[in-house]
């Protein structure tokens, strides 16, 4: 067993936080340059457990809480108990600082020794990881998409939907081979297989048929790694049917835009070289009546000249058609 002194010179330079007090009637006997680094505290401050109480939990609502638990392990101590649980509890600082504390308390020469350790950091810590959690649950349960994990022999580890390539078949612990269509297999093997072993994504389509409709699915896989190696593969698959369809019909929209746009053009074009062409044929016309005016009626060209006429006249209504 230690001295006071060494005893005394283990408080003082122990790294975390300890508060020695008289026992039962718990008054302070000393609190270690850590308790009054951390808490702010000095021994005038605390001169009692029950001078403790007030500053350290200034909501009576939640000191009453406290209390009773406080009140339970010194009475454990004070049996013989050698082994304590540890608690945490959330103490106010000097400074107004509000920190997470895990406190365990043991019984040495009938003095309690309370060691107290700041845990705020890994509290702070263990929150963002839940709310982490809790968010990383939320996206993928609400994902429009399936996202499976499957182990390298293709058992199901997790899904957070059929959707409608798995619908009523795939669970977690079954093969994710038997919601693939056997012709498929075989090519979707291969795929997951050289994933395994490169750790490269792949991307490929899968294309179902039902009784209704055939389907069309987008299915991405890439590798998940624990202790430096692939374990695990996850899964996106996504009904790409509509999307298709939609990408279809757009496509055939824009054909037929292109096709009345070349029409358009063809009659610009046609319409431009018919106007022209009207002129002419209003020259040759003119010609002819010209013709037919210096030549004697009975003069036997007059014929041929209305052989003339009569064909441009014809053209001339066969243009005015494309006008």
């Amino acid at each position: 067993m230690p001295t006071d002194s060494a005893f005394q010179r283990l408080i003082e330079e122990a790294p975390v936080a300890i508060a020695v007090t008289t026992a039962p009637d718990e008054k302070t006997v000393s609190l270690n340059p850590m308790f009054t680094q951390l808490f702010g505290y000095t021994r005038e401050d605390v001169p009692t457990i029950a001078a403790w109480w007030p500053l350290a939990y200034p909501d009576a609502a939640y000191r009453g809480k406290l209390q009773p638990l406080w009140a339970r392990l010194t009475r454990k101590a004070l049996r013989g108990r050698k082994r304590l649980e540890p608690t945490e509890a959330v103490v106010r600082c000097k400074d107004g600082q509000a920190r997470r504390i895990q406190f365990r308390l043991t019984l040495i020469d009938r003095q309690f020794v309370l060691f107290l350790v700041d845990v705020t950091e890994q509290a702070d810590m263990s929150r963002r990881l839940l709310e982490s959690e809790e968010n990383w649950q939320s996206i993928v349960k609400n994902a429009p998409d399936t996202i499976l994990l499957i182990d390298l022999a293709g058992r199901i580890e997790f899904i957070n939907r059929p959707g409608p390539l798995f619908e009523g078949t795939a669970a977690p612990g079954a093969s994710l081979f038997d919601s693939i269509p056997i012709v498929a297999q075989p090519r979707v093997k291969d795929i997951f297989a050289r994933v395994g072993e490169t750790g490269a994504n792949e991307s490929f389509t899968l294309e179902t048929t039902t009784p209704e409709r055939k389907q069309l699915h987008s299915i991405s896989v890439g590798p998940i790694r624990k202790g430096g190696s692939i374990s695990t593969l996850m899964i996106l698959a996504a009904d790409i049917t509509q999307r298709q369809e939609t990408e279809r019909k757009l496509e055939l929209t824009e054909q037929q835009l292109r096709q009345a746009q070349k029409m358009e053009a063809v009659g610009r074009l046609a319409g431009g070289v018919a106007h022209d062409f009207n002129n002419l044929l209003t020259t040759i016309l003119g010609y002819c009546e010209m013709l037919q005016a210096g030549m004697p009626k009975k003069d036997p060209r007059q014929e041929e000249v209305k052989e003339i006429q009569g064909a441009a006249e014809r053209a001339a209504a066969l243009t005015r058609q494309l006008l």
